[in-house]
């Protein structure tokens, strides 16, 4: 009671549309209407779970634009008690820790709002700026009250400093895909080419099984602030929903470069259409920048291959994954959000049984993330395991460091893709000097060639029917089958052999892969687009 009063004493009274979780006479109605007494207290929790749920949902950040501030904090609150609860297995002490950590923000939660506010940003657009806050301020009592004086004595965040020459990079910075990896490295990769690096995550929606974040972790919450923006995105994915799940409102006269990772030989129209938001289209190889030109006549179009990098240890062993020690073990990985009948699981199972039909001592690991999106693939997965002990399924989406743990502690790494824009996995597996056997198709050609890799024959075939965003009269690979046997079973026979094919490929995959390289491949584009009067800008 006297922490209570004396907390009363040094802060300015509620005023008009302020909820102060302080205050025991506000807060008492709704932990009444509640009963949150019931609740069992969470010992250990993300800290920053709410804050990633509200990020992820565009639906509550526009039913809730103030929730991060005192003029919507007390909504937010029962919208969390009422649905997040059961939604997300919240309890009340998770709730009120994540409602406390907003209010004792140094702007009171009005900074964090401008950022996830997109209409706060057209609106003021220099708001994080010493001479904008006043403006901001002033901005929101006109605009989102009730609210009283005391809105003006909001204290500034501290405001952030932009460097004189940088670049945004808009990616998926904590959803683990290879989209990913990409947005980390090219944002590395433009730090190393001496610019400064505005990161701006694009939420997915909220899954506890992919947050792997600490309570320090990158917020990952800049605005675009320099003059170039990379935004790295699946090709099927419209631009301007982009920065509308992302939050943040365009800023006129930025260069923008739609990063786009596709598999394909052709590229669809609808894509295009889509991205009246791009100056530029950067991929990620030059298979994938070819079928972007020939849609794309006229218009540049880059192939801007990302740094690969893989931890120089591990702490992760076999015993870590259930496997033998004493065990031959092919590694094939993906997630099967990314179109598994692509990545063709099913055929690398029906490979490696043709290339093993004896006793030998070998395992094939199938990595699955996400298997829950396409439920008839994983059943026969499921059923192809069933069929063969030594196929060992695994699904889960792991930390980065496990899943390279899980690529060191294989003897050679698979891949009977039809199609790939890069194939990461590919990358790093030659980076850790595994044996890789792979179809001799599409961007993974960028960098395996026959000295430093096993290629499968293939032969070009119709998508076919109900894959989208894939054409069904486009075309991709059918890899062989038998060939690819025969490769596996050669890599197995002569562990000399692969030993040195490894070698060649970590010698040749470094070159190519180093963040040094990929910085100066980068540089060299970033400097002619700002050389380049004639740009178009957005």
């Amino acid at each position: 009671m006297g922490l209570d009063f004396l907390k009363r004493l040094w802060r300015p009274a509620p005023r008009v549309g302020y909820f102060d979780i302080f205050d025991r006479a506000q807060l008492r109605p709704v932990t009444d209407r509640f009963d949150v007494k019931r609740d069992t207290p969470a010992e250990d929790f993300p800290r920053d779970r709410i804050r990633r749920i509200y990020e992820g949902r565009v639906d509550l950040r526009d039913a809730f634009p103030l929730a991060l501030t005192p003029l919507g904090r007390g909504g937010f609150l029962t919208w969390l008690l009422e649905h997040g609860r059961p939604e997300y297995g919240l309890t009340w002490v998770e709730v009120m820790v994540s409602i406390y950590d907003q209010a004792v923000e140094r702007s009171n939660g009005f900074a964090d709002a401008y950022r996830w506010q997109p209409a706060w940003q057209a609106a003021v657009p220099d708001a994080l700026t010493p001479a904008g806050w006043p403006e901001l301020l002033a901005w929101v009592q006109n605009t989102c009250g009730p609210c009283g004086p005391w809105v003006h004595r909001v204290p500034p965040p501290a405001f952030p400093v932009a460097a004189a020459r940088g670049v945004n990079v808009l990616g998926y910075f904590r959803y683990p895909c290879g989209l990913q990896e990409v947005a980390v490295q090219y944002g590395r990769a433009a730090e190393v080419a001496g610019y400064a690096v505005a990161r701006r995550d694009i939420p997915r929606s909220y899954d506890a099984r992919a947050h792997t974040a600490s309570p320090a972790a990158e917020r990952f919450d800049d605005l675009e602030v320099y003059p170039v923006s990379l935004v790295v995105v699946g090709a099927a994915e419209p631009f301007a929903g982009v920065y509308r799940q992302a939050g943040v409102s365009p800023r006129p006269g930025v260069y923008r470069v739609a990063c786009w990772a596709w598999e394909l030989a052709t590229f669809p129209a609808e894509p295009l259409a889509h991205a009246g938001l791009a100056d530029e289209v950067w991929t990620l190889t030059e298979f994938s920048a070819n079928a972007v030109r020939g849609a794309r006549p006229g218009k540049p179009v880059t192939a801007m291959l990302p740094a690969v990098a893989v931890p120089a240890a591990t702490a992760y062993s076999r015993a870590h994954f259930g496997l033998d020690a004493g065990r031959f073990v092919v590694l094939f990985a993906f997630d099967m959000g990314s179109c598994g009948e692509r990545k063709n699981p099913l055929g690398l199972v029906r490979a490696f049984r043709r290339a093993f039909p004896g006793d030998e001592a070998v395992t094939l690991v199938v990595k699955v993330s996400r298997a829950e999106a396409n439920p008839t693939l994983w059943a026969a997965l499921q059923a192809a395991a069933a069929a063969d002990a030594r196929v060992v399924l695994v699904n889960r989406v792991m930390p980065r460091a496990e899943a390279m743990g899980l690529l060191a502690c294989c003897d050679c790494y698979a891949s009977l893709h039809r199609a790939e824009g890069l194939g990461y996995s590919l990358a790093e597996a030659m980076l850790l000097g595994k044996p890789t056997v792979a179809t001799g198709y599409s961007g993974n050609l960028d960098f395996m060639t026959p000295e430093t890799s096993q290629l499968v024959r293939s032969t070009l075939v119709k998508v076919g029917p109900g894959l989208p965003p894939y054409a069904a009269d486009a075309e991709w690979a059918e890899p062989d089958e038998g060939h690819a046997a025969e490769l596996l079973a050669a890599v197995y026979a002569d562990p000399d052999a692969a030993r040195r094919l490894g070698e060649r490929a970590a010698e040749h995959a470094a070159a190519i892969f180093s963040v040094e390289a990929a910085a100066s491949r980068m540089a060299a584009r970033l400097r002619a687009i700002e050389l380049d009067p004639s740009r178009g800008r957005s």
